[in-house]
């Protein structure tokens, strides 16, 4: 299922990552930490796909949020203001009636909000958002900020094909004083552009999680493939490989990929260079599809909810 709003296009994600800092953005102003939980530790999302779905509407009702971070049983998101509408409660609702009637399942999918709690330090802001980044790692759940595609810390740092919030001003230093914590393997870095002999599947992997969606996004019209398309010929893979990967005629491939930088030239383009970049980074990874709860991986989400037949 796609993370992309129809409305979103390429311009869009090209002037978020130039914009400064969220804390240049909002000023001075008090932030606000709000979070929202499961009752009984059920889950949050039963498929990625639920999760995107969580994320698309967070992300489309809060343009200015800081961070944001879905984990397995509950989530938390960085505002500059204490959602005085209460768009927060409005949108956990919808989406849980979309999920019960989606599962056939009747109740509560959130236990009652708690009132959001202020940050009004501006140094205390930056640990917020960093605890929102690094709950995933200090959950045992991945030991890479960057592997959890749920979690801005991939936008903070420039690394999502259609951002939540915009690129720091000091990405690398962002992710340096990330990658600090204990909870984080000693060897995380920034990915850097590799040129290798890398093969269609390292291709859709590193494209599609960039754009925080399965691999099916790249078989169809959409800049999934698009991409997928442009980054393959950026790492040297020909027309014809390329066309009959993806199961495309040789002039979809050739118009798609018209323009794309060779290796020995600098790309101009932000999310080609982004998808450049993550091709062969095990950080990122075509989300998988089907059931959360039995599929690969349960068992070190297992004990962060309820894994039964109605979680």
């Amino acid at each position: 299922m796609s993370t992309i709003p129809t409305n979103v296009r390429r311009q869009h994600f090209e002037k978020v990552l130039l914009l400064p800092t969220a804390q240049a953005v909002h000023g001075a102003a008090t932030m606000y930490h709000h979070v929202f939980r499961t009752p009984s530790r059920n889950l949050l999302f039963h498929t990625h796909g639920e999760a995107a779905e969580l994320w698309r509407m967070l992300v489309v009702a809060f343009p200015e949020l800081v961070a944001l971070c879905l984990m397995p049983n509950h989530g938390h998101l960085q505002l500059p203001h204490d959602d005085p509408g209460g768009k927060l409660g409005r949108v956990l609702a919808g989406y849980a009636r979309l999920r019960n009637a989606r599962w056939g399942t009747r109740g509560p999918v959130f236990e009652r909000t708690p009132r959001a709690e202020p940050i009004a330090d501006r140094q205390k802001s930056a640990t917020v958002q960093r605890y929102i980044e690094l709950n995933p790692c200090r959950a045992r759940i991945v030991d890479d900020p960057l592997t959890w595609p749920w979690s801005t810390a991939r936008d903070a740092v420039g690394l999502a094909a259609i951002p939540a919030r915009p690129r720091m001003e000091q990405a690398a230093r962002h992710f340096a004083w990330l990658a600090a914590d204990p909870t984080v393997r000693p060897s995380a870095e920034l990915p850097r552009i590799r040129f290798a002999d890398f093969g269609m599947d390292d291709i859709l992997d590193g494209v599609c999680g960039l754009y925080r969606v399965p691999r099916a996004a790249a078989f169809v019209r959409g800049l999934p493939r698009t991409y997928t398309i442009r980054t393959a010929a950026a790492h040297g893979l020909g027309i014809a490989a390329i066309a009959a990967a993806l199961g495309v005629d040789r002039g979809t491939a050739t118009r798609a990929a018209a323009g794309t930088p060779s290796r020995a030239q600098n790309i101009a383009d932000p999310v080609l260079a982004a998808c450049v970049r993550v091709v062969g980074d095990p950080r990122f990874y075509a989300l998988p599809e089907g059931d959360l709860r039995v599929g690969p991986g349960v068992s070190r989400l297992r004990p962060l909810g309820r894994w039964s037949e109605t979680a």
